[in-house]
C-alpha cells in the first residue's frame, strides 16, 4: 500500500484541464506551478489527445474548435462529439448519448435473474453500437413516461436514468444559452455515427 493517496490530478485524464488552461491563455502548461505537479508524460498525452480532436494546432495553441469545446462542461471527447452533432443535425440524440455515458452502468443483473436481465437487455440492444443501445434505452424509457416500474421490469437502474435525465436537461439549457438549435436525426443513424466518430476517432 502507498503511504499516501496519489492526488487526483496525477491520476486523471488531464485533457479538460489543459484545454481550460489554453483557453485562459496559459500556453506553457508543463511549467505551470500546480499544487500537485502531474507528470510531463501525462500533460503531453493530454495535449496529444487535444491535437487529435483538433482542439489544439501543431504549435500547441488553442484552435477555434477548442474554443467552441470549452463552452461545454464535458470531457473534450464528448464536447467534440456534441459540436459535431450540431453540424450533423443530430444534437438531440447525441445529448442523450452523452448523458447516458456520464452515469453509472444503467443495466443491472440480479444474481438469481441474470438470464431474464440479459434477455431484457438484448431486446433493447442495437447491433450498430453500444452508444445506440444507450440511446434506445433512454428513448424507450421516455416513451414509457419515465416510469420506475418500467425500469424495474427491464433491469434498468432507475437512479442512473434519473441522473441521465438531469444531465440531458442541463445540456439542453447549455445549448439554449449558446443560442444553438437542437435537431433530431430521427431514423438517420448515419448522422449520429458521424458525430460519435468525431469525438472517439482516436479510439478506432
Amino acid at each position: 500500500m502507498l503511504k499516501a493517496t496519489v492526488p487526483g490530478i496525477q491520476r486523471s485524464d488531464l485533457s479538460s484541464v489543459v484545454l481550460q488552461f489554453k483557453a485562459m491563455g496559459i500556453t506553457d502548461v508543463s511549467n505551470f506551478e500546480f499544487i500537485d505537479q502531474p507528470s510531463k508524460e501525462a500533460l503531453f498525452a493530454a495535449e496529444k489527445q487535444l491535437y487529435g480532436l483538433t482542439a489544439l494546432d501543431n504549435k500547441g495553441e488553442i484552435t477555434e474548435m477548442g474554443r467552441r469545446m470549452v463552452h461545454f462542461p464535458l470531457d473534450p471527447k464528448l464536447s467534440k462529439m456534441l459540436i459535431a452533432s450540431i453540424d450533423n443535425k443530430c444534437s438531440e440524440e447525441i445529448i442523450i448519448i452523452i448523458a447516458m455515458l456520464s452515469v453509472q452502468n444503467v443495466f443491472y443483473r440480479p444474481r438469481r435473474m441474470q438470464v431474464q436481465a440479459d434477455y431484457k437487455k438484448k431486446e433493447m440492444s442495437s447491433s450498430v453500437s453500444d452508444h445506440i443501445t444507450l440511446l434506445n434505452v433512454f428513448k424507450i424509457w421516455e416513451k414509457n413516461d419515465y416510469d420506475s416500474g418500467w425500469c424495474k421490469n427491464n433491469f434498468v437502474n432507475e437512479r442512473s436514468m434519473n441522473e441521465a435525465f438531469e444531465i440531458r436537461e442541463l445540456l439542453h439549457d447549455k445549448m439554449e444559452q449558446n443560442k444553438i438549435e437542437v435537431y433530431a436525426a430521427g431514423k438517420n443513424i448515419e448522422r449520429i455515427q458521424k458525430a460519435i466518430c468525431a469525438g472517439f476517432a482516436q479510439n478506432l
